[in-house]
This record gives C-alpha cells, structure tokens and sequence, in this order.
C-alpha cells in the first residue's frame, strides 16, 4: 500500500476522535488499504479481514428530482440498489430518485465521491439529509464504512450509529430492497 497522504490520515484521526468524544470509540476497528471508488473494490480490499458480524455496506446519496430533498441509503455491499424499489419505499415516484452530484455532496457532507459514508451526517448541519438504512441491517453487530476517506474502513456498532444519529437529531429510516 502507497503512503498515507496527510489529509487521509487526519481524516480518520478526526472521525476517531469524534467517536471518542461520543463514548463510542471502544469497538470500533480500523482497516487500511488503497483507496477505493466502489463497493467492490472495498470488498477486495477487506477480503480475510472482516469478522463473521462485520457487514460491509455501500452508501448512495442521492436527491429527489424535482426538490431538494436528499437521502444517505446504507445498503449491504452484496444488495443490488433498485432506484424504483427504493423510490416506493421512500414514498416518492418511479424515477424520481438520482445520484446528487459532487457538488452537493462536498457542500452537505463535505466528503468526495466515493468517500460516502453515514458518519458524514455530522457535517450536515442544516440536516437536509434523511439517513435511510436497508431493513436487513437493524440489529447487525457492525457495518464496516468509511470514515470520511477511501483509504481505510472502519467497523462501528449499528446500535452505536443509531444513538449518534439521535444524537444528531436525525432518525434513521429503514427501507425493505427485498420487494
């Protein structure tokens, strides 16, 4: 593995430190490796590395068509993401979903693609996001995600990310993508 740059090592440094401070930094374990742009390639990298209760997730942001609403949808690395299932689920129409653009990303959560991770909802301060969560993941041990950079995983407790959540005063949503 290439060297760490600084602003990757900083960025996982900070995200430990802010579940720290949370009293949520106990479990939690940290993964190396290159940086990753996809779900499949996370998966490579972690291959052997996970235990049996780590889930490995993928996260989609995305944004309603014709509003500004927008949505962080934390699904299993192995769930195919069907935009029209999703849609029904959130309660919005047929084709009305898509990927936000980089822009709005950066400006919201302050993460770049393929850095999307739902401990990124602490950047959204004007809380434009609804977290949503795929139904299969309330009550795993842990889901393995970014901490706001592509070069390292970490595994965080999902009834740990639900009090941080409260805590940030958003509610997570839980979605049926088996439909």
């Amino acid at each position: 593995m290439e060297a760490l740059k600084e602003g990757e090592k900083q960025a996982v440094e900070a995200c430990l430190n802010m579940l720290k401070e949370e009293g949520m930094a106990e479990d939690n374990q940290v993964f190396w490796h290159e940086p990753v742009f996809t779900a499949d390639a996370q998966q490579e990298a972690l291959t052997g590395k996970l235990s049996p209760d780590q889930v490995l997730v993928k996260n989609l942001f995305l944004k309603e068509k014709k509003s500004s609403q927008l949505y962080l949808v934390v699904l299993r690395s192995d769930t195919k993401a069907e935009l029209k299932t999703l849609a029904s689920e959130l309660g919005t129409k047929a084709g009305n979903l898509r990927f936000a653009s980089d822009d709005v990303l950066k400006q919201v959560l302050n993460v770049d693609k393929g850095e999307v991770t739902p401990l990124a909802l602490m950047n959204d301060v004007d809380r434009k996001v609804v977290p949503v969560f795929e139904k299969c993941l309330e009550g795993v041990q842990a889901i393995v995600v970014h901490p706001m950079t592509n070069s390292a995983s970490i595994s965080i407790s999902m009834a740990k990310l639900e009090v941080l959540l409260k805590k940030w005063t958003y509610e997570a949503r839980y979605v049926d993508m088996s439909l």
